[in-house]
């Protein structure tokens, strides 16, 4: 199962049982918690695969729970993007949701959600010429967002089908993406499966920078950012060399995220085949 820790009888009957945590530091707290729903359930998962690319770092403190886990990204099928026409001068987008949850603690240390890292950089439209457009669910501060510059739509609307949502991306010049703090803070190596997307269709992605640079070759396609200052550079760099940042976008997708070639990895290195 991807994201979802989920368990149902009925589970038991496939020989082969894998859980993808892609929401690693909040799925490694379940962990440590042994009256949690998520230990109860990834109890009978004997393979485990986390977006935390970072794990035993030294520097990175999402912790492994007691459990063995492979590290692995997000994915995304190239051929469902292709042939989406470029708008080099289309607003910046961001799709997100405020908050999916309550904070957790490990150690001494407390880790939240988008709501703890957004501020940072909401005012980041009043330092740019740019469009910005945002599809963000749950309690954001919407008045204050508008007032910033912000321009908000309904983000039930954008991702209600594969149509949808592929209008959305089309329809952007790039995408922004500000990560939860908890990816950000415990410098897990997190990559957003949302940007997978974007950059399949040939748009560059501004990326929080959650230490995801170790494994990810980034600076054109792929721009880093970690303040207000970086990201400004990072949208004006994408916009002074717009074609280039758009063609190494489709290839990074192509290199790093294609399905059958991060998937057939990950049967693999489970020793699934």
């Amino acid at each position: 199962t991807l994201a979802d820790h989920v368990w149902f009888d009925e589970l038991g009957r496939v020989k082969h049982r894998a859980f993808v945590d892609g929401d690693p530091m909040f799925t490694q707290a379940g962990l440590l918690d042994a009256d949690n729903s998520i230990a109860d359930a990834l109890a009978h998962y004997p393979t485990l695969f986390t977006y935390a690319t970072r794990m035993n770092a030294a520097d990175c403190t999402v912790p492994p729970a007691g459990r063995n886990w492979l590290r692995t990204g997000p994915v995304v099928e190239t051929a469902a993007w292709s042939q989406i026409p470029p708008i080099p001068n289309g607003p910046v987008t961001a799709l997100m949701n405020w908050t999916s949850g309550s904070p957790v603690r490990v150690g001494d240390c407390w880790y939240g959600h988008k709501d703890m890292e957004f501020d940072a950089f909401v005012d980041l439209p009043t330092r740019s010429h740019d469009r910005f457009v945002l599809a963000v669910g749950g309690s954001a501060p919407r008045n204050r967002l508008v007032d910033c510059g912000w321009e908000l739509v309904n983000p039930l609307k954008v991702t209600g089908t594969i149509t949808d949502y592929r209008e959305f991306i089309a329809s952007s010049a790039l995408d922004f993406g500000v990560a939860k703090h908890a990816y950000v803070a415990s410098r897990s190596g997190w990559f957003s499966d949302r940007a997978t997307c974007f950059l399949a269709a040939g748009r560059p992605v501004l990326h929080q920078d959650t230490g995801c640079g170790d494994w990810l070759p980034t600076g054109e396609g792929v721009i880093l950012f970690s303040d207000l200052e970086s990201a400004k550079a990072g949208l004006q760099e994408i916009r002074a060399n717009y074609a280039r940042h758009a063609r190494a976008a489709r290839a990074m997708a192509e290199e790093h995220f294609e399905a059958a070639k991060i998937v057939g990895k990950m049967l693999d290195d489970a020793g699934f085949r």
